[in-house]
This record gives structure tokens, sequence and C-alpha cells, in this order.
């Protein structure tokens, strides 16, 4: 398939990439490319380029999407899983909270790819081992905001352990042992020391 596009002028300076963003520039790239397939599928990747917005299928209680473009009225978050991994389904559902979707929540069934209809819940592939499974989109983000707060006290714990236990080696054993002490510690605290180790940092030459 072609699509018209404007001859550049060559001794013109490229565009900026702000400029470009304005509602008279975007009005300007659709029509320079009025025959191009997927200018909707672009400017709804400029309107929402994050998660869940990357993922266009609606569900029948959400607004179709040129009803709500920039996904604002979701209510709920999809992604496909894979159900040949061993547990798989069971960590999804019972363990992270995910639900199948029904195909009868499907607002269209048109938007799923490479259909496998044998089963109740939404399938795709040859043998259907790839399963939409929805989480409520508020609970979602909730979720994702404590696994971010949960990170950084983690990450801000490990610095004051670490932090801690190189003012007490310092204190005790000098400036080189605080120093070593980097070797043997790891993200979630410090690793359990060998013989061997623990000797080897505790009597290095002061």
């Amino acid at each position: 398939m072609t699509f018209k596009k404007k001859t550049p002028d060559p001794k013109a300076p490229p565009p900026k990439v702000d400029s470009l963003a304005t509602p008279a520039a975007l009005a300007q790239l659709r029509k320079d490319f009025a025959d191009f397939p997927f200018i909707e599928t672009l400017e709804r990747r400029l309107l929402n380029p994050e998660v869940p917005g990357t993922l266009p299928i609606r569900l029948v209680d959400e607004p179709a999407e040129h009803d709500d473009p920039a996904g604002k009225k979701r209510r709920w978050h999809l992604r496909w899983i894979n159900t040949a991994i061993p547990g798989r389904y069971q960590h999804i559902t019972q363990g992270r909270g995910y639900a199948p979707v029904l195909w009868e929540e499907l607002r269209s069934r048109d938007d799923i790819a490479d259909k496998f209809e044998a089963a109740s819940e939404v399938r795709r592939g040859d043998r259907g081992v790839d399963m939409l499974v929805k989480m409520p989109l508020p609970y979602f983000k909730l979720v994702k905001r404590a696994e971010r707060e949960a990170a950084l006290r983690r990450a801000k714990s490990t610095a004051s352990q670490k932090d801690e236990l190189q003012q007490t080696l310092g204190k005790n054993f000098g400036p080189e042992a605080a120093d070593a002490v980097g070797k043997h510690f790891v993200g979630d605290g410090v690793r359990e020391l060998t013989p061997r180790s623990a000797d080897e940092m505790l009597n290095e030459p002061l």
C-alpha cells in the first residue's frame, strides 16, 4: 500500500520535535500522510504511549476507542499470558489477581487476531495457549504504585544497612575493612559470608 508524502525541501532545516506536537502540525501530518493505514494508531500512541493504552482491546463496559482515544475512561488493565508455561495460570490468577476475559465481554471479537474460539475464555493461536486476562485498572495502578514504594523502601533500607555496617567495620577494623564490605553487599542486604571470605574481609592489612 502506498501513501502520500510531500517531498521535503533539501535546504529546509529539519523540524523540531516539539513543533510537530501542535494541533496544527498534527493536522498537517494527517493530511500529508492521508493514505497511510495506521495514522489513528500513531495518534493513539501519541495520546497515551504508556501501558495499558498499548492494548486497543476494549471490554463492553468501557467506551469505544473513538470515544475515548486516550483511554481515560478505561476500567480494565488487560494482558496476554502464555498458559503453556507450567503454573503460569495459577500464578497470574491466584497469585497476581488477574481473571480470564470471556468472549462476550469484548466490545468486538475482531479486536483479536488469530482467534481461538474453542474455549469460553478469549484465547489466540493455533492451540489457544495465549489467554487474555484482566484486572480492574484502579487496582492495577495502586498495586504498581505499592510495588514502586516497596522497592524504594528496600533500596533505602539496603543503603542504610550498608552505611551502618561500613561505619561499624571502619570504627573497629579500619577504612579498608569498611571498603571491603561493598564486595559482599547485594540488593537485599549482606549475603552470607563463607569462613574464607569473612576472614579475608576482617583480616585485610590495616
